[in-house]
C-alpha cells in the first residue's frame, strides 16, 4: 500500500511529545545552547534531542 510509509509516520509522530519530526534546526539549536554561556556549570553531560519520543522506538 503506497500510503502504509505516511501512516507509519503519523503513528510515530503521535507517540512523539512535540507531535512532528525533528529537524536540523532543532539538533543546531541543542548544540548552540551547550555551547552558549548558558550552559557554562554543564559538564559531561549527553542532551538527548528527541521531542520526548519514547525508547522504545
Amino acid at each position: 500500500d503506497q500510503h502504509k510509509p505516511l501512516m507509519q509516520r503519523k503513528d510515530v509522530e503521535r507517540q512523539c511529545v512535540i507531535r512532528r519530526p525533528g529537524t536540523t534546526e532543532d539538533m543546531a539549536a541543542a548544540a548552540a545552547f551547550f555551547e552558549s554561556d548558558n550552559a557554562s556549570c554543564i559538564t559531561r553531560e549527553t542532551l538527548v534531542v528527541a521531542g520526548g519520543m519514547p525508547s522504545r522506538l
